[in-house]
C-alpha cells in the first residue's frame, strides 16, 4: 500500500508536469499565429480584386474564399462581414 501510494504520487506530479508543459508550449505557438479580423468590403468583386486591396497581393484570394465559404471566387459579396487575417 505504502509504494502504491508513492507511485501514485509520483503520476500525479508528472501528469501536472505534463500539463504545465503542454500550456506553455501552445501559448508560445499560439502568439505566433496570424490573428483574424472582420472586413466589409464595399461592393462584390473577385477574390483577386479582394486579396489586393486588403494585402496588396493576391496571394491570399483563395484564403478569402474558402474562409468565407464564397461560392464563387470571382464573386466576393460586399456589404458582409468577412473572417480575414490581419496582416
Amino acid at each position: 500500500l505504502h509504494r502504491g501510494h508513492r507511485r501514485l504520487r509520483h503520476l500525479r506530479g508528472s501528469a501536472a508536469q505534463g500539463r504545465a508543459s503542454v500550456n506553455e508550449d501552445l501559448t508560445t505557438r499560439g502568439a505566433n499565429l496570424p490573428s483574424l479580423t472582420t472586413v466589409r468590403l464595399t461592393m462584390t468583386m473577385p477574390a483577386l480584386l479582394a486579396s489586393w486591396r486588403l494585402y496588396g497581393s493576391t496571394d491570399r484570394a483563395a484564403a478569402i474564399v474558402s474562409r468565407n465559404h464564397v461560392r464563387h471566387p470571382g464573386r466576393v459579396p460586399g456589404g458582409v462581414d468577412l473572417e480575414v487575417l490581419r496582416d
